[in-house]
């Protein structure tokens, strides 16, 4: 298997190296990705999900998620080192985040409630309209 560190420093270059990259974070599988130019990302959805080591590429309310699994704890860390990215209080970033607002910011927290829920709201109203047919 591809080692973290490579791995890390094989997805920086495919997204565009340190400078296409607004903001970087993790989840416990995924890395996600802020980036400048999308495009660049996407032309090499497929050469990233072939790396050894990456699960998926997903491209989601404008974040690049790269699905690594339990390993995205070292492979973040090894591609943080060395850069200046991960850094959270420089004044580009803070700029850019009093740039979204707070109708932005309620929007995405109302977003993020009610989204997992839309199947169960569907589900719920396929029951009621078959229970309505056969009543």
């Amino acid at each position: 298997m591809t080692s973290e560190k490579t791995l890390g420093k094989k997805i920086l270059a495919l997204v565009g190296g340190e400078n296409n990259i607004q903001g970087i974070s993790r989840c416990a599988t995924r890395l996600r990705m802020l980036l400048k130019n999308e495009q660049i990302a996407s032309n090499n959805k497929s050469a990233i999900e072939d790396l050894n080591g990456v699960i998926s590429v997903v491209e989601n309310g404008g974040q690049f998620q790269v699905i690594i699994g339990p390993a995205v704890a070292n492979v973040y860390d090894e591609l943080l080192e060395g850069t200046s990215l991960g850094k959270e209080n420089t004044e580009e970033n803070t700029h850019e985040k009093n740039q979204h607002g707070l109708i932005s910011n309620f929007l995405d927290i109302v977003a993020g409630i009610f989204t997992p829920l839309l199947p169960l709201l569907a589900g719920s109203g396929v029951l009621r309209g078959i229970v309505l047919l056969l009543t």
